[in-house]
């Protein structure tokens, strides 16, 4: 069992954090990206042929391995976010939760430069629609 916290703080950046964290395509592409399917499937997983045994698990029984493994409690108070990882290895619950922060930061980071890309598009758009060289001069200097 490991435990971390996150202080994010009552922003918008922390109620995006935490849906993204309980969204299922996360969870998918979060042990896609650490290979963690063998590890928790192990009774499904040919080791010597690196292949399934069978098909792969279902992404609903991925889901609810997340949801085991991985538990995420907010204190209002402080605005603190604590997440813990329960494993039969120690070390590897710390990877797991160590992993798994990195792959959040990431992925907020990764949606609000899509937001800021498709808010500045917008703008682009909307500057291109007009001819008034004020309003250009005011936004280009």
């Amino acid at each position: 069992s490991q435990l971390t916290g996150i202080n994010l703080q009552s922003t918008p950046e922390k109620g995006l954090a935490l849906a993204i964290l309980k969204s299922r395509k996360f969870t998918n592409d979060f042990f896609d990206e650490y290979n963690l399917l063998p590890y928790f499937f192990s009774e499904s997983w040919d080791f010597e042929k690196q292949e399934w045994i069978g098909s792969p698990p279902k992404k609903r029984l991925i889901y609810l391995k997340m949801e085991s493994l991985v538990s995420v409690t907010e204190d209002r108070a402080t605005g603190i976010i604590t997440m813990s990882a329960t494993d039969k290895d120690p070390v590897m619950a710390a990877k797991i939760l160590n992993n798994l922060v990195s792959h959040l930061n990431k992925t907020v980071r990764m949606s609000a430069i899509r937001e800021s890309e498709l808010k500045i598009e917008y703008l682009n758009q909307e500057l291109s629609k007009s001819s008034d060289s004020e309003s250009r001069q005011m936004l280009y200097g």
